[in-house]
């Protein structure tokens, strides 16, 4: 594993907050839906949230000179009040709206993070492979153990609203993050174009 400087301190915890978050609310709002007998919504909600993800790249044009902080300082908060509108099961209306929400809040958050390692990779070019393969691990270990979690705390929560608390807190997770420090200010765009 890289240590010191080419994986600085804020950018591990910054993906391990971020996918622990997304695997919890994801794992959770399947459970949550299917509690409901709303698992026609929950497909509306994960095809407008692939939807609209992969459409993304429309209002990347528009931001693409933003820098990798900003993003997320915009989109963190995009991608949690998506994350917060799972709790609404009912509405097949709602559950699109969440999965637009998401899938653009979200798919932005995922270009920054990928600009944010390419940023590194180009500051230490000799451990680029190490540094790309480091976010994948990250992510892997992060989705697993948000199954994992979430898995026991609907087993040991006694409460009738624990998917609802549950959801609500991967979603404030995310807001944590936006006043992580020592985020790239660097431009977006000059990382894609390499």
């Amino acid at each position: 594993m890289i240590k010191g400087k080419v994986i600085p301190n804020n950018l591990v915890v910054f993906l391990v907050v971020f996918y622990t978050s997304m695997g919890i609310s994801k794992y959770i709002q399947v459970l949550w839906f299917n509690n409901h007998n709303a698992l026609f919504n929950y497909s509306l909600s994960y095809a407008s949230m692939a939807i609209f993800g992969s459409l993304s790249f429309i209002i990347s044009s528009f931001i693409n000179h933003w820098s990798i902080q900003k993003l997320l300082r915009v989109f963190l908060p995009l991608y949690a009040i998506g994350m917060s509108l799972r709790v609404f099961y009912e509405s097949p209306i709602i559950a699109i709206l969440s999965g637009g929400i998401s899938g653009i809040g979200a798919s932005v958050c995922l270009l920054a993070i990928r600009s944010w390692i390419y940023y590194l990779s180009d500051e230490n070019k000799e451990h680029k492979e190490k540094i790309i393969s480091f976010r994948y691990t990250i992510m892997q270990i992060s989705l697993t153990i948000a199954t994992l979690i979430s898995g026991q705390l609907i087993f040991f929560i006694n409460t009738n609203n624990k998917y609802i608390y549950l959801l609500v807190i991967s979603a404030i997770m995310l807001l944590f993050l936006i006043g992580m420090k020592n985020i790239p200010i660097r431009n977006s765009v000059e990382t894609k174009k390499k």
